[in-house]
């Protein structure tokens, strides 16, 4: 085998038992990855490798940043906030246009607070729409993700100097590099759908039942923060 021969080329290999597997078990070591071997499949083991890798590199950078960043936490009500983070994934116009009229309606228990939005765009940053170009808008799109699917660097030098009160995430779908960077941030309060998996990111999760919407979730997370509030 040439020595020049990466590991990624190793894995591509047809069938090729000998070669792979030595590799595998480095990889394996390095990232703590659980040992499943395919004798034969090399795609479901080249596909299972990066999958396993890119979940516990997040899971350890993120790790490594709240270990650094502590954030105080605890439970506020929404007129008691000065900024507030909306986190949403672009999908349409149409889209987008609803969740502002959710916000205003919201923004009514806050009136004095600066809201701000996170806009997750599954695309590059040059194809960012214009509504979007705001000064109070953070973009994480395509161009500040690595291939470990983490924000990059220079993103997130730049999204951990800011400081929030209560940060409402309104994605309904998992996207890994979005809800690093809502792990991330610091906000004292962290508030999001009930969804499997998500209990790590916030702080308060508020149940959505089958055809609630975004309107439905946000009148619950405020009536909920007022219930915990006058206890």
């Amino acid at each position: 085998m040439d020595k020049r021969t990466s590991w990624k080329q190793i894995l591509l290999a047809s069938d090729n038992k000998i070669e792979i597997f030595p590799v595998f078990l480095r990889i394996k070591k390095a990232f703590s990855l659980p040992l499943f071997f395919y004798s034969s499949e090399n795609k479901l083991l080249r596909l299972g490798i990066l999958a396993n890798i890119k979940l516990n590199y997040a899971a350890q950078q993120l790790s490594r940043i709240k270990k650094k960043r502590k954030r105080a936490r605890g439970l506020l009500r929404f007129d008691e906030a000065k900024n507030i983070l909306i986190v949403f994934s672009w999908k349409n116009e149409a889209a987008f246009e609803h969740l502002q009229k959710v916000v205003k309606e919201m923004k009514k228990e806050c009136p004095t607070a600066s809201i701000h939005y996170l806009c997750h765009f599954r695309q590059k940053a040059k194809n960012i729409p214009e509504s979007l170009q705001k000064e109070d808008f953070i973009h994480l799109s395509k161009s500040d993700v690595n291939w470990l699917g983490t924000p990059k660097k220079i993103f997130l030098n730049s999204f951990l100097k800011k400081d929030f009160d209560i940060l409402v995430d309104f994605t309904f779908v998992d996207f890994p590099e979005l809800l690093f960077a809502v792990g991330a941030a610091n906000c004292r309060l962290k508030t999001g759908p009930d969804i499997s998996g998500r209990n790590k990111y916030y702080d308060l999760m508020i149940a959505i039942r089958e055809g609630e919407h975004l309107r439905d979730f946000a009148a619950n997370l405020i009536h909920y923060l007022k219930v915990f509030k006058s206890k």
